[in-house]
């Protein structure tokens, strides 16, 4: 059985979502969701069901979700109150995000 295959089983048997349908990546770590669109306000059980994949795979990937930066700050705001980007090299239009890049 591949880690995928085991992956696949393990979230059927032990997960309860009902909003989002999680898609695990490797064998540890790792999950795709499908059934958000980010772009609309996130109801508060699928805001749960996010956070509740996040602490579960400890990482989450939205594949083909284009937000914009409000967008991009409701999301943040599943998991608390975001906090102004203070001292980051450079601001996008927002005061809550910014680039973080190691390039010049």
């Amino acid at each position: 059985m591949s880690a995928g295959q085991f992956c696949r089983q393990s979230v059927a048997r032990y997960s309860t979502f009902q909003h989002v349908k999680p898609h695990p990546l490797t064998y540890s770590i790792g999950a795709e969701l499908e059934g958000v669109d980010l772009r609309k306000t996130i109801p508060h059980e699928v805001g749960n069901e996010i956070k509740k994949a996040l602490w579960q795979y400890g990482v989450v990937f939205f594949r083909d979700q284009e937000i914009d930066e409000p967008q991009h700050i409701n999301l943040a705001s599943l998991f608390g109150q975001p906090v102004r980007a203070t001292n980051m090299l450079k601001l996008i239009t927002f005061a809550y995000i910014a680039e973080l890049s190691n390039l010049q």
